[in-house]
This record gives structure tokens, sequence and C-alpha cells, in this order.
């Protein structure tokens, strides 16, 4: 087993999922990004939401986290987006693809 990185950042709709996952493939932050629809419940300035999201979840390495954090600040539209990280244990062959994908 080999760590790797996974990065949970909600977005307002598929499309911004879409773009923003493929600006992070494309700047070698990520690996690869996976998009599920999602309900989101919450407050947000004194209001109640009930909101479709969009999760998208990344792959990455340690290493790049704060890198990822500075490009996912300046492209995500929301004023408060939610990123979290977590580590994974991967099996080695998927660990060493995540490596050789992202610089």
């Amino acid at each position: 087993m080999a760590s790797i990185t996974l990065v949970y950042i909600t977005n307002p709709s598929r499309a911004v999922a879409a773009r923003l996952a493929r600006q992070l493939i494309s700047r070698r932050l990520i690996a690869c990004a996976n998009i599920h629809r999602s309900r989101s419940l919450y407050h947000w300035r004194g209001k109640r939401v009930d909101a479709t999201e969009y999760i998208l979840v990344g792959k990455t390495l340690p290493a790049k986290v704060r890198l990822l954090r500075q490009a996912i600040r300046a492209l995500h539209p929301d004023e408060v987006p939610c990123v979290l990280t977590f580590t994974a244990d991967a099996n080695a062959p998927y660990a060493a693809w995540v490596r050789r994908q992202v610089r």
C-alpha cells in the first residue's frame, strides 16, 4: 500500500465541476477526478439552503496539496468553497500511476 491524497470539492453545477477537474488535471495537480451529484443542506447568510451540488473527488499526492488549494481558490466561483483532503491507502500500482500523472 502507498499513500495518496483525496481532495473533496463541492461545486455549484456539473459544468463548474467538470471545468475545474479539467483545469486541475491539465495543471498536473490531480491525476483524475470523479464527479457525483449531491443534495446539500446547510445555512448560508441566515437562510436555510437545500441545493444540488456536484462533488469533485480528485486524487493527488500529499506534496501537491498546498498548490492544489491555491489553484482551487483562484479557479472556484464560490465565495467559500468546500475543500477537504483525506489521506488514503492505495494499492501500489494505482499510487504509482497517480505519481506519474501528478507533477
